[in-house]
């Protein structure tokens, strides 16, 4: 059986959803390429475990699914640091002082 080498499928993920916008900034690609570089890896390395931990092909998320996954994490966990939501036994003990 052939498989494909590490870089093949770095090359092949990073491919398969390009950047929908172009810049001149050396400085810019480098850092947005470099991202993808680490999900594309973080994509190969979830999807190693999951087979090696026997888990079912429907239930491993593929690799856009995979980064969409990654970027909701990432936005609601700096969303939930950002702008705590008060539990409801909260709100009851911090009631303002009583009037005078």
């Amino acid at each position: 059986m052939i498989t494909w080498g590490g870089i093949n499928l770095l090359d092949r993920n990073i491919n398969f959803c390009k950047r929908k916008f172009r810049t001149k900034k050396w400085t810019v690609l480098f850092i947005l390429h470099m991202i993808q570089f680490t999900m594309s890896n973080a994509c190969i390395v979830y999807r190693n475990n999951m087979t090696e931990l026997e888990e079912p092909k429907k239930d491993i998320l593929y690799y856009f699914a995979l980064r969409l996954s990654i970027a909701n994490t990432s936005i609601h966990g700096l969303l939930m640091k950002l702008y705590p939501i008060p539990s409801p036994a909260e709100d009851e003990n911090d009631a303002p002082p009583p009037k005078r």
